[in-house]
């Protein structure tokens, strides 16, 4: 007879412990798929900050460019019109912000960019004086300055000193003393418009006196007035030139009278 074997008989229960459960394998088949769509994130969020960054190099780069452009090309004009000396503000309560000028600045060279960037920072509608008065002749500006170094905006809903606290090429800020902004009222504007016009009115020159242009065809050559017209604020003038005599109008404020 045989010797029977002591090997354990293999019962269902052995057989259920060693295969998998359906539960463990599912969950093992979650845990597979999670853990590559993980990596798939971690990829795509690599790629992501990387192309951003590209990006935002890119964008830099272009900004500066752009910068190093604007400061090359010069800032367009346009042609100032000259003040209305005549207009008077009636109403005495209103208030002018006093902005003080950048050493830089000339009110005679500048004045065109000067209320440019008035304009971009207030609006276009906005109310300023420039203590001076500008022409133009032959397509060039002749101003006469009553006082350098401040310009003045008139006070509004929109417009205040608090527009110009950050300085820029054309501005200091809004003139302070002893920590208050100062103002000038709508008699001192007027003021300053009537002293531009005496000292605009006292260029005029008198028949018979030599004169020389400052700008245009006949710029340094000296001339005779022989007609003055203050309505008009045109003076004719002759010049003596080697073949022969011109009469020529011009506007006195493009004259300097020769003592």
């Amino acid at each position: 007879m045989r010797g029977r074997s002591n090997k354990p008989k293999k019962t269902v229960e052995n057989d259920a412990s060693k295969k998998p459960t359906m539960k463990k394998a599912v969950k093992s088949a979650v845990k597979k798929t999670a853990g590559k769509t993980e990596l798939k994130k971690k990829t795509i969020k690599k790629t992501a900050s990387v192309s951003k960054s590209v990006d935002k190099k890119v964008n830099t780069k272009k900004n500066a460019d752009k910068k190093s452009i604007r400061k090359k090309v010069p800032l367009r004009r346009k042609k100032l019109k000259p003040q209305d000396l005549d207009y008077r503000y009636l109403d005495r309560s209103g208030r002018w912000v006093i902005i003080q000028l950048s050493e830089e600045t000339d009110l005679k060279e500048d004045a065109e960019a000067i209320v440019e960037k008035l304009k971009n920072i207030c609006g276009e509608d906005v109310e300023y004086f420039l203590p001076s008065y500008t022409e133009y002749v032959k397509e060039k500006a002749v101003c006469i300055v009553l006082f350098d170094g401040y310009i003045f905006v008139r006070e509004s809903d929109k417009v205040g000193a608090y527009c110009f606290k950050d300085k820029n090429e054309y501005f200091d800020g809004p003139l302070f003393c002893g920590g208050q902004c100062q103002y000038v009222k709508n008699k001192d504007i007027n003021n300053f418009k009537k002293e531009l016009k005496k000292r605009l009115k006292s260029k005029v020159p008198k028949k018979g006196e030599t004169v020389v242009p400052k700008v245009g065809d006949y710029r340094n050559l000296e001339g005779v007035v022989l007609l003055v017209d203050r309505k008009k604020m045109i003076a004719k003038v002759e010049f003596a030139l080697a073949s022969r005599v011109v009469e020529v109008y011009i506007r006195i404020i493009n004259l300097d009278v020769q003592e």
